[in-house]
């Protein structure tokens, strides 16, 4: 065998990405010979072959390099929105909503075979290893610093938010164990302590641990409701002003703070999103929205009159005159314009990740609509230059309806 060493996608990097470079490295002895390349066989969890790909070496050293990130990122499914808890989930599970998977959710398995190909013969599969790649999405600065792993909270908005006492807020963590608690602290518009209450029992979902040997991700729901199922106590009411959630048995974790905020006038909507650590986050847009309507009309052209023995007639008997363009069918696209009130510079640091999300739902009513963000570009925003500044964009509701076909 002449492959005489490979470097895996992991092996440099600390939990790698697959929405960026995935590059296997790939030595062999006969890479010398002139007609030499490469073969790089992808294949996915399930063991189907993705891509086989031959590569010519490297002038400078004779190595084989492959980009499996285009390939890796095919696998990837983004349909597993899941806003409420599963009916499996005791009553104190209730904020516990979901554990995306490894074969696709939050990230992906993906194996490689490394042969070669010179003087008309190919050998495959002369060396071989298995990888995995999260569904992050890289940042602006330090492009291949993984900072997932050092959040407890996995969401890059501030700890703190604003809800109403009836609509949920999702947020995703990394999982501690099986014998996680959650406990509650609410206080009132004073700062005043006035519960602090631990949930009964433990979660009992099933615990994996990622392929680095860290906490799994979790979906989780921070709404009034949720969490007071989870332990077991009604105690957020109308004299709370904020609770922090937080763990009872994992003391280090910053509690993420709920500010219980009255809608007013409006009727908020929220916008669930996936951000750039492959969760869904929320974003309140509590200001004023404006419903429209764009309508795509297809038409036809006819004469606008008839001929009669004695006449061109251009109405009929009853004075109703003829068309000469009918509008035969018709398609609605719904629109809204969403204000969200005020947010702080950390907020407007975090909410591009909303802006370039693939995976968009607004929560309306009692449903929850798949969304698209009409805006392609995005200004961030400093107090100290720009002073208070609403934040407002233009969604797309993915419900096409059609009208009456003539």
């Amino acid at each position: 065998m002449s492959i005489v060493s490979f470097v895996r996608p992991d092996d440099n990097e600390d939990q790698p990405s697959l929405q960026d470079d995935l590059w296997i490295i790939a030595t062999s002895n006969n890479s010398g010979q002139t007609d030499f390349k490469y073969v790089f066989d992808i294949y996915d969890v399930s063991g189907n072959q993705m891509v086989r790909a031959k590569v010519y070496p490297d002038p400078s050293n004779g190595k084989g390099y492959f980009n499996a990130g285009s390939v890796v990122r095919n696998t990837i499914k983004f349909n597993w929105f899941t806003p409420v808890a599963p009916p499996t989930a005791l009553a104190t599970e209730k904020s516990y909503l979901y554990e995306p998977d490894f074969s696709g959710q939050i990230g992906s398995f993906f194996s490689f075979r490394i042969g070669e190909d010179w003087s008309g013969v190919t050998t495959l599969n002369m060396a071989s290893g298995l990888s995995f790649a999260y569904n992050f999405a890289t940042p602006l600065y330090q492009r291949k610093v993984n900072k997932a792993k050092e959040r407890i909270w996995a969401t890059n908005r501030p700890f703190y938010a604003y809800n109403n006492l009836t609509d949920k807020y999702l947020v995703g963590m990394r999982h501690y164990g099986s014998n996680l608690r959650m406990r509650v602290k609410t206080y009132n518009a004073a700062g005043t302590l006035l519960n602090d209450i631990t949930s009964p029992g433990t979660w009992g979902f099933v615990v994996r641990q990622d392929p680095y040997g860290n906490s799994e991700f979790v979906q989780m729901d921070l709404g009034k409701e949720a969490v007071e199922s989870t332990i077991d106590n009604t105690i957020i009411g109308s004299d709370v002003a904020y609770y922090d959630v937080m763990f009872q048995n994992r003391p280090t974790v910053k509690p993420f703070r709920i500010y219980i905020q009255c809608d007013g006038k409006y009727d908020p909507i929220n916008l669930y999103f996936m951000n750039n650590y492959g969760m869904f986050d929320t974003a309140r847009f509590n200001l004023v929205n404006k419903l429209s309507l764009d309508v795509e009309r297809k038409s036809f052209q006819k004469r606008d009159y008839r001929f009669e023995n004695t006449q061109v007639s251009y109405k009929d008997t009853n004075s109703v005159y003829y068309e000469s363009k009918i509008n035969y069918a018709q398609a609605l696209n719904w629109k809204y314009k969403l204000t969200m009130d005020y947010p702080t510079d950390e907020e407007y640091d975090w909410l591009y990740e909303l802006i370039v999300s693939p995976q968009i739902y607004a929560g309306i009513g009692d449903g929850y609509y798949p969304v698209t963000i009409v805006q392609t570009n995005y200004e961030y925003h400093k107090r100290v230059w720009g002073g208070l500044k609403t934040f407002e964009i233009d969604i797309e509701v993915n419900q096409k309806r059609y009208q009456f076909r003539r």
